[in-house]
C-alpha cells in the first residue's frame, strides 16, 4: 500500500510503499504483461511510501514521498537494472500535486 505506479516501455513499475509496521520500504517490482509475470527490482536507495514516478528518456525517476527520501530523486535505469541517485533542484518535500513540475525540472537534465 502507499506504493508509486507508473508505466515505462509497456511494464508496469510499482515503487516503495508501507509495510505492515507503517514503516516505508525500498522495495520496487516490475509488472511485463506480455509474459504476465512480476519481477523484483534491485532496492531503491531511500525508502518511500507515496512516491511519484516519472518516466522520462527510457528511465523511470522517483522522487518525493514518505520516508527518508526528503528531496532524493532516484533514477532507475532498466538497461542497467541500476538506481542512482540524481542530483537536482528540488530540495524540498514533493508529492503528487507537484508533478508537473518536477517534469519542468528534469528538462534541465
Amino acid at each position: 500500500m502507499k506504493s508509486g505506479v507508473a508505466a515505462l516501455d509497456g511494464k508496469l513499475y510499482v515503487v516503495g510503499g508501507c509495510l505492515q509496521t507503517l514503516e516505508s520500504c525500498y522495495r520496487a517490482e516490475v509488472f511485463d504483461p506480455l509474459t504476465q509475470e512480476w519481477t523484483e527490482l534491485p532496492d531503491t536507495n531511500h525508502a518511500r511510501a507515496t512516491p511519484v514516478l516519472l518516466p522520462y528518456r527510457g528511465k523511470l525517476y522517483v522522487f518525493g514521498g514518505e520516508g527518508n527520501s526528503q528531496g532524493v530523486v532516484e533514477c532507475y535505469d532498466p538497461y542497467t537494472n541500476e538506481w542512482t541517485v540524481v542530483d537536482t533542484r528540488i530540495k524540498h518535500h514533493v508529492n503528487g500535486a507537484y508533478a508537473g513540475m518536477a517534469r519542468l525540472a528534469f528538462s534541465e537534465l
